[in-house]
């Protein structure tokens, strides 16, 4: 499984990909279990909040280009009656989204062929196996822009750029210079730069953090709004947990990190930093997970993933009481 905790899928939901198929996307859904509002982020930073009308959310969106929409029906996570609910899917301009819960989705014919692709994804499952399943249904599917789904969408298992390229270059020209063509190569394009930057930092973690050394200390603001640095917590064990919730590998490992951090309560801080991630999901998956410990949101303009020399995610470092570093990828227990 060393592929499914490589660094893939960062800010890439939420970056726009300019394409030449501007038009309005339509989301219908009546979302039933859902708070009566609902708030969306789209395109890095943009963010609105529809009503439920009629039984029914109903909405319009100008887009310029294929995007991801992130719905949550708790603004930043904050709900007084339940747990915030939250959903994610691509956008499409030109075309209407009909949500009947889960991955039923519905309305145009790329939103019907979507939720097939789904499923097939959802019955792999998020396993190496699943690589060799998204590779033959791309071979078989040249013709079809949900080959492009399963190259790049957050449920899959990921392929390396390569492959995933290599693969692309056998869809059909009018898949490939078409709308969802140019989501992929923008994609590939950040996941580029994205893992040359994780090589250069691996370059030099031998250097930076080894066992025995002195853990870099830090200065950030948790989700109570408290600031935090690592010398707080001297004279206590300290487990520094680097996630996202787009990472599908950190949210198989919430369970056992729920259980370690009740089980060595008594003498260990767990401290979980958030990274490259979108405020409203991340308050909502601490509601969600019970993750009753320090959670931080890391800011862009943090150094803390270079002090620590991060290259892949999760990655936990245990610290002694004494400010020095334990383990690195620490096996909990």
């Amino acid at each position: 499984m060393k592929r499914a905790s490589i660094f893939f899928f960062t800010l890439l939901l939420c970056t726009p990909f300019f394409g030449q198929d501007a038009g309005v996307f339509h989301f219908t859904s009546p979302l039933e279990g859902w708070a009566d509002t609902i708030y969306i982020a789209y395109d890095q930073h943009k963010e609105e909040a529809f009503v439920r009308k009629n039984g029914v959310f109903d909405f319009t969106l100008p887009l310029q280009h294929v995007t991801t929409i992130d719905i949550a029906d708790s603004n930043y996570g904050i709900k007084i009656d339940g747990d915030p609910k939250v959903d994610r899917f691509i956008a499409v301009p030109g075309e209407h989204l009909i949500l009947n819960g889960g991955t039923a989705y519905s309305g145009s014919p790329f939103y019907e062929k979507y939720s097939a692709v789904l499923r097939l994804l959802a019955n792999w499952g998020f396993m190496e196996s699943a690589a060799d399943s998204i590779k033959a249904y791309v071979k078989r599917h040249p013709d079809d822009e949900m080959s492009v789904v399963m190259l790049t969408d957050w449920r899959a298992y990921p392929l390396t750029v390569g492959e995933a390229q290599a693969a692309f270059a056998t869809l059909s020209a009018a898949v490939r210079n078409g709308r969802m063509g140019t989501y992929f190569r923008n994609m590939m394009k950040l996941r580029t730069e994205q893992e040359k930057e994780q090589q250069q930092m691996g370059d030099t973690s031998g250097k930076l953090l080894q066992e025995g050394s002195a853990a870099p200390d830090f200065h950030l603001m948790d989700s109570e709004g408290k600031w935090r640095s690592l010398h707080d917590f001297r004279g206590k064990y300290v487990l520094l947990d680097f996630w996202g919730t787009w990472c599908a590998a950190c949210q198989m490992a919430l369970p056992e990190l729920r259980e370690f951090a009740a089980r060595n309560s008594a003498n260990t801080v767990v401290v979980s930093l958030a990274c490259f991630d979108n405020e409203r999901r991340w308050r909502a998956s601490i509601a969600k997970n019970e993750m009753n410990w320090v959670n931080i949101l890391v800011p862009e303009s943090s150094d803390i993933l270079n002090k620590y020399a991060i290259s892949k995610f999760p990655t936990t470092v245990y610290i002694s009481p004494e400010g020095k570093v334990i383990g690195i990828d620490y096996k909990l227990q």
